[in-house]
């Protein structure tokens, strides 16, 4: 999923909520673009197969690794507040969450990785809903309730108020 980390490019490095908003929409069109890819990778499991981890890791930490990165700087920068975030005190993460943060500032704050994996898990929803079901079918503009979603989502993670605007992305 290289369009991420392009779409950043495109951002002013200052503009947290946007460079989130950019990694969000990257994220969606690569959907989009490979449903056949984002089924291999987010539909059914093979019953009775479990893929090794040492395998699966690091592409599984690529897209989440970028989306990390880009809330750690907005916290940094005080543009997002993870105490407004619904995480709960005392939260532990796994063995995978350590092979995949190293020895990010992610790694040491279990309550960071729990609010990026809360709005990655939600915007992963949307897209199965979009992708695998009938949300456009339900919905005329999948497009502007994907960027109110991304909206919601960033006001979960504690992103200041002010700066989450109304369009922050263009589609497309």
């Amino acid at each position: 999923m290289g369009t991420a980390s392009s779409a950043l490019y495109r951002c002013f490095p200052g503009d947290h909520a946007g460079r989130w908003a950019a990694v969000c929409q990257a994220y969606r069109q690569w959907s989009l673009d490979h449903p056949s890819d984002f089924a291999l990778i987010f539909g059914t499991p093979l019953p009775g197969y479990h893929a090794p981890e040492e395998v699966t890791a690091a592409a599984a930490g690529r897209s989440l690794g970028v989306a990390a990165g880009v809330f750690t700087a907005a916290v940094q920068a005080g543009a997002a507040d993870p105490g407004r975030a619904q995480i709960p005190a005392g939260l532990k993460t796994g063995a995978l969450w350590g092979a995949l943060a190293g020895d990010s500032v992610l790694a040491a704050q279990p309550a960071l990785a729990g609010i990026v994996l809360s709005a990655w898990a939600s915007l992963l929803g949307y897209l199965v809903a979009e992708i695998f079901g009938s949300l456009p079918r339900l919905i005329a503009s999948p497009d502007l309730l994907y960027q109110a979603h991304v909206r919601t989502v960033m006001l979960g993670m504690g992103f200041q108020p002010a700066l989450v605007e109304v369009s922050p992305v263009a589609d497309g």
